[in-house]
Protein backbone atom coordinates (compact mmCIF):
# COMPACT_ATOMS: atom_id res chain seq x y z
CA UNK A 1 0.00 0.00 0.00
CA UNK A 2 1.45 3.58 -0.79
CA UNK A 3 1.41 6.73 1.61
CA UNK A 4 -1.22 8.18 -0.37
CA UNK A 5 -3.22 5.08 -0.41
CA UNK A 6 -3.09 4.49 3.59
CA UNK A 7 -3.75 8.18 3.85
CA UNK A 8 -7.02 7.52 1.90
CA UNK A 9 -7.59 4.79 4.12
CA UNK A 10 -6.84 5.61 7.43
CA UNK A 11 -7.97 9.04 7.46
CA UNK A 12 -11.78 8.94 7.75
CA UNK A 13 -11.15 6.76 11.73
CA UNK A 14 -8.94 9.40 12.86
CA UNK A 15 -11.27 12.11 12.17
CA UNK A 16 -14.32 9.99 13.08
CA UNK A 17 -11.87 9.45 16.78
CA UNK A 18 -11.42 13.24 16.95
CA UNK A 19 -15.05 14.18 16.07
CA UNK A 20 -15.55 11.10 19.58
CA UNK A 21 -13.27 12.97 21.56
CA UNK A 22 -14.70 16.55 20.61
CA UNK A 23 -17.98 15.61 21.35
CA UNK A 24 -17.05 13.70 24.53
CA UNK A 25 -15.47 16.54 26.04
CA UNK A 26 -18.79 18.72 24.93
CA UNK A 27 -16.68 20.85 22.60
CA UNK A 28 -18.75 19.26 19.22
CA UNK A 29 -22.37 19.23 19.91
CA UNK A 30 -24.37 19.23 16.42
CA UNK A 31 -24.90 17.02 14.86
CA UNK A 32 -24.40 18.80 11.66
CA UNK A 33 -20.94 19.70 12.38
CA UNK A 34 -20.28 16.65 13.75
CA UNK A 35 -20.49 15.16 10.41
CA UNK A 36 -18.50 17.78 8.94
CA UNK A 37 -15.70 17.19 11.24
CA UNK A 38 -15.80 13.41 10.38
CA UNK A 39 -15.76 14.35 6.38
CA UNK A 40 -13.13 17.07 5.64
CA UNK A 41 -10.00 15.70 6.07
CA UNK A 42 -8.09 17.88 7.67
CA UNK A 43 -4.21 16.51 6.78
CA UNK A 44 -4.96 17.96 3.39
CA UNK A 45 -4.91 21.25 5.40
CA UNK A 46 -1.85 20.84 7.32
CA UNK A 47 0.48 19.17 5.34
CA UNK A 48 3.18 20.06 7.23
CA UNK A 49 3.77 21.96 10.66
CA UNK A 50 6.38 22.49 13.26
CA UNK A 51 6.60 20.92 16.40
CA UNK A 52 7.39 23.46 19.25
CA UNK A 53 10.08 23.07 22.14
CA UNK A 54 9.70 23.25 26.09
CA UNK A 55 9.22 26.87 25.13
CA UNK A 56 6.01 26.88 22.38
CA UNK A 57 8.51 27.71 20.16
CA UNK A 58 8.53 26.36 16.47
CA UNK A 59 11.75 23.74 16.91
CA UNK A 60 11.77 21.07 14.22
CA UNK A 61 9.37 20.78 10.93
CA UNK A 62 7.33 17.50 10.29
CA UNK A 63 6.22 16.92 6.71
CA UNK A 64 3.67 14.76 5.81
CA UNK A 65 5.20 13.97 2.49
CA UNK A 66 8.42 12.52 4.33
CA UNK A 67 8.19 9.06 5.39
CA UNK A 68 10.00 8.70 8.76
CA UNK A 69 7.57 11.87 10.47
CA UNK A 70 4.32 10.43 9.04
CA UNK A 71 2.87 8.84 11.18
CA UNK A 72 3.88 11.39 13.67
CA UNK A 73 2.55 14.00 11.23
CA UNK A 74 -1.03 11.95 10.94
CA UNK A 75 -1.43 12.14 15.07
CA UNK A 76 -0.86 15.22 15.57
CA UNK A 77 -3.21 16.89 12.86
CA UNK A 78 -6.18 14.21 13.92
CA UNK A 79 -5.62 15.46 17.87
CA UNK A 80 -6.74 18.59 19.77
CA UNK A 81 -3.85 20.76 19.10
CA UNK A 82 -2.88 23.93 18.04
CA UNK A 83 -0.20 23.47 15.05
CA UNK A 84 2.19 26.12 14.02
CA UNK A 85 2.67 26.14 10.07
CA UNK A 86 4.30 29.22 9.89
CA UNK A 87 6.74 31.53 12.18
CA UNK A 88 9.33 34.25 12.06
CA UNK A 89 12.33 35.57 13.89
CA UNK A 90 11.93 38.13 15.77
CA UNK A 91 14.91 40.01 18.27
CA UNK A 92 16.39 35.84 17.87
CA UNK A 93 13.28 34.25 18.94
CA UNK A 94 11.44 31.87 17.11
CA UNK A 95 7.20 33.78 16.82
CA UNK A 96 4.52 31.89 15.62
CA UNK A 97 3.07 34.07 12.79
CA UNK A 98 0.16 31.00 11.60
CA UNK A 99 -1.44 27.97 13.36
CA UNK A 100 -4.25 25.44 12.22
CA UNK A 101 -6.48 26.30 14.94
CA UNK A 102 -7.42 23.69 18.18
CA UNK A 103 -9.84 21.93 16.85
CA UNK A 104 -11.96 22.09 19.72
CA UNK A 105 -11.87 25.87 20.16
CA UNK A 106 -12.80 25.83 15.85
CA UNK A 107 -16.01 23.65 17.16
CA UNK A 108 -16.64 25.50 19.78
CA UNK A 109 -16.55 29.13 17.76
CA UNK A 110 -18.67 26.94 14.82
CA UNK A 111 -21.43 26.56 17.43
CA UNK A 112 -21.54 29.70 18.97
CA UNK A 113 -22.30 31.01 15.07
CA UNK A 114 -25.01 28.87 15.18
CA UNK A 115 -25.57 29.28 11.48
CA UNK A 116 -29.27 28.91 9.38
CA UNK A 117 -29.23 26.99 6.27
CA UNK A 118 -29.62 30.38 3.51
CA UNK A 119 -27.40 32.26 6.12
CA UNK A 120 -24.03 33.64 5.09
CA UNK A 121 -20.72 33.81 7.15
CA UNK A 122 -17.63 35.33 6.66
CA UNK A 123 -14.76 34.03 8.81
CA UNK A 124 -11.00 36.14 7.92
CA UNK A 125 -8.34 34.14 9.30
CA UNK A 126 -5.27 33.64 8.94
CA UNK A 127 -3.90 30.33 8.84
CA UNK A 128 -6.18 27.66 9.16
CA UNK A 129 -8.83 26.94 5.96
CA UNK A 130 -10.06 23.73 6.92
CA UNK A 131 -12.87 25.93 8.54
CA UNK A 132 -14.04 26.90 5.42
CA UNK A 133 -14.49 22.99 4.05
CA UNK A 134 -16.00 22.25 7.03
CA UNK A 135 -18.92 25.04 6.88
CA UNK A 136 -19.31 24.64 3.41
CA UNK A 137 -20.05 20.88 3.71
CA UNK A 138 -22.59 21.65 7.04
CA UNK A 139 -24.40 25.11 6.20
CA UNK A 140 -22.74 25.72 2.40
CA UNK A 141 -22.86 29.76 2.90
CA UNK A 142 -19.31 30.18 5.11
CA UNK A 143 -16.65 32.24 2.99
CA UNK A 144 -13.12 32.89 4.14
CA UNK A 145 -10.49 35.38 3.07
CA UNK A 146 -6.75 34.52 4.55
CA UNK A 147 -4.72 37.86 4.66
CA UNK A 148 -1.02 37.04 3.73
CA UNK A 149 1.07 36.77 0.47
CA UNK A 150 3.05 33.65 1.72
CA UNK A 151 0.09 31.77 3.09
CA UNK A 152 -2.02 32.39 0.16
CA UNK A 153 0.77 31.00 -2.37
CA UNK A 154 1.84 28.23 0.37
CA UNK A 155 1.41 24.63 0.24
CA UNK A 156 -1.38 25.26 2.72
CA UNK A 157 -3.33 27.66 0.81
CA UNK A 158 -2.82 25.47 -2.84
CA UNK A 159 -3.61 22.19 -1.38
CA UNK A 160 -6.95 23.88 0.28
CA UNK A 161 -8.02 25.10 -2.51
CA UNK A 162 -8.01 21.62 -4.64
CA UNK A 163 -9.62 20.61 -2.09
CA UNK A 164 -12.23 23.13 -1.84
CA UNK A 165 -13.43 22.59 -5.10
CA UNK A 166 -13.52 18.61 -4.60
CA UNK A 167 -15.45 20.08 -1.56
CA UNK A 168 -18.26 22.16 -3.96
CA UNK A 169 -18.44 19.20 -6.55
CA UNK A 170 -18.98 16.53 -3.74
CA UNK A 171 -21.49 18.76 -2.21
CA UNK A 172 -23.17 19.90 -5.18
Amino acid sequence: MTTAEHDQVGWPNRAQGLASKLAGVGALNDPAWRAAFEMVPRHVFIPRFWALDEYNAPDRLVDGAAPAPRDEWLAAVYSDQLLAVQWASREGHRMITSSASLPSLVAHMLELVDARDGQRVLEIGTGDPRQHGLGHLDRGQLAGAVPGEQLGRGAVGQRSEEHTSELQSHHD
